[in-house]
């Protein structure tokens, strides 16, 4: 399996194909992250997917709802529409035969009540136990606020399924993380089976080209290598020329997956 993936909607589709017919790669769909698709166009979209696209073995990836989603909200109407956002997400996959959903962890780190983050593992613990072994896709917890990696590490080791994995974002890691970013990998290891890349100032998830940014490549590199293996990596920026531009820093440099 080719290991790179880019993300076309189904409007951009016919692009990113073209794209994707001379370079191999694979695609993240991202337009089932959003509410209004999931509210009322969901379906047609589906249908356009089916209908319209080329390659339908390379859509293996899909993003995702993450807009204010509370798996672990003491409030249980909160509660009951995200875990119904999340398994419309894994049904659309099952009837695409797409292999990784991304879901943000959605932690708030500004909460430092120790009982928040107890009551955070043991919801996504709970959840995610029964929601993966339903599916049998594999789930990926995507760091976004998260401070550290320790939070997601407890859950994958509680949950302990082949179905529940890491996604790493760098840029996430980048702006929001308070530790190196070699903790992450070191902590995480091979449950990183999946990383979106993406570079940024470090003041905010710009979503740049690699090499545009302040991230360290060389040492993504190193570590990948150090402590994962083989893992997917999802091209996470704007547009088909920001995807070629971040290709060809990555080939220039060396940089996983071209290293």
């Amino acid at each position: 399996m080719n290991k790179i993936l880019i993300q076309p909607t189904i409007d951009t589709l016919r692009d990113y194909e073209d794209y994707a017919g001379e370079t191999g790669y694979n695609f993240e769909v991202i337009d089932f992250a959003f509410p209004n698709v999931l509210d009322s166009e969901y379906v047609s979209i589906v249908k356009r997917y089916k209908a319209e696209s080329r390659f339908p073995e390379k859509i293996i990836g899909m993003h995702g709802a993450f807009l204010d989603l509370y798996i672990n909200s003491p409030d249980p109407a909160i509660k009951k529409v995200a875990e119904e956002r999340i398994v419309r997400n894994l049904e659309i996959a099952k009837d695409l035969n797409i292999q990784y959903v991304a879901f943000h962890t959605n932690f708030l780190p500004m909460i430092k009540k120790e009982s928040y983050y107890h009551n955070w593992v043991s919801a996504h613990v709970d959840f995610w136990k029964k929601i993966v072994e339903k599916f049998k896709i594999t789930v990926l917890l995507e760091n976004m606020w998260d401070k550290n990696p320790d939070g997601i590490a407890e859950v994958i080791e509680k949950v302990n399924s082949p179905y529940l994995k890491v996604l790493l974002d760098t840029g996430h890691a980048n702006v929001f993380s308070k530790v190196p970013i070699k903790n992450w990998f070191e902590k995480l290891g091979k449950n990183i089976v999946y990383i979106q890349l993406n570079d940024n100032m470090g003041d905010g998830d710009s979503e740049l080209p690699a090499g545009k940014g302040s991230v360290d490549w060389k040492e993504f590199d190193s570590l990948v290598k150090q402590h994962c293996d083989n893992p997917l990596v999802c091209l996470e920026v704007k547009d088909l020329n920001w995807v070629k531009e971040t290709i060809e820093y990555l080939k220039k440099n060396s940089i996983y997956p071209f290293s």
